[in-house]
């Protein structure tokens, strides 16, 4: 009798800590991550400032890179956060002209899909506008034609910094990539890729600042190479920039 008792307390103890150990929540594995923003040049428009994840600022880019361009690259070292951590991920932008921008693109590439330096090796992306063209810059490049008006109006403002918080668009994200990533999302590159100003002006890394042709409705007429709407020298290189300013 006294043996029974003993099993059955034994038992009683194992069951215990078994519901204990089920109460407490399970640590997602850690694994690397990279994030890759690329290099920026001085005049660069807007420029990515700083990338966290959660409340973590997580690396981005090597170094801001020397003003042609031209010098050695060197990708962003990798962190450990969860397979959830693309949710969490916030792009902080600053806006280094002295104009306000209404309609920023940002482009989301996931180079697991490859590496897209050839067609053979496409790379998928997901892009993430935010804000209202200007009228004056709201014409269809193929038709000429007025575009529909129908996004939330942006106003960031020259000197300020906008978060792009990709929890806004996980969903869309997901639905983008889910025929070409059948694995967890371990690296993705960041590419600010086309803004316009509340004056109808654009800026692009590459293409630079360009104005509406208004004989030709949906075309750009490219400024001058070295212009840049501010001090080119102020607010570099984006390291330096003061991540409070917002």
């Amino acid at each position: 009798m006294f043996r029974s008792l003993k099993l059955l307390g034994g038992s009683a103890l194992a069951l215990a800590l078994l519901l204990v150990m089920a109460s407490v929540p399970a640590t997602a594995a850690q694994a690397e991550r990279q994030i890759d923003c690329g290099v920026a040049v001085t005049n660069d428009g807007v420029v990515i400032t700083r990338v966290t994840v959660g409340n973590v600022v997580v690396p981005c880019m090597a170094a801001p890179g020397p003003p042609d361009g031209r010098g050695p690259y060197q990708s962003a070292p990798p962190f450990q956060a969860d397979d959830d951590w693309l949710q969490n991920v916030t792009i902080y932008l600053f806006n280094r002209t002295n104009k306000t921008i209404v309609w920023a693109g940002v482009q989301i590439g996931f180079p697991q899909t490859g590496d897209g330096r050839s067609p053979a090796t496409p790379q998928h992306t997901y892009n993430i506008t935010v804000g209202r063209r200007p009228a004056v810059a709201n014409f269809s490049p193929r038709t000429g034609q007025p575009m529909p008006l129908h996004d939330i109006p942006l106003s960031f403002a020259g000197g300020r910094t906008q978060a792009i918080r990709l929890s806004e668009y996980i969903d869309q994200i997901r639905y983008t990539i889910q025929d070409a990533l059948f694995a967890p999302v371990t690296s993705i590159r960041i590419n600010p890729a086309y803004f316009i100003f509340d004056d109808g002006m654009s800026w692009s890394p590459g293409g630079h600042f360009a104005t509406p042709d208004q004989e030709h409705p949906g075309k750009w007429k490219p400024m001058p190479h070295d212009y840049f709407p501010g001090n080119v020298h102020a607010n570099w290189p984006p390291d330096r920039i003061g991540i409070d300013r917002k």
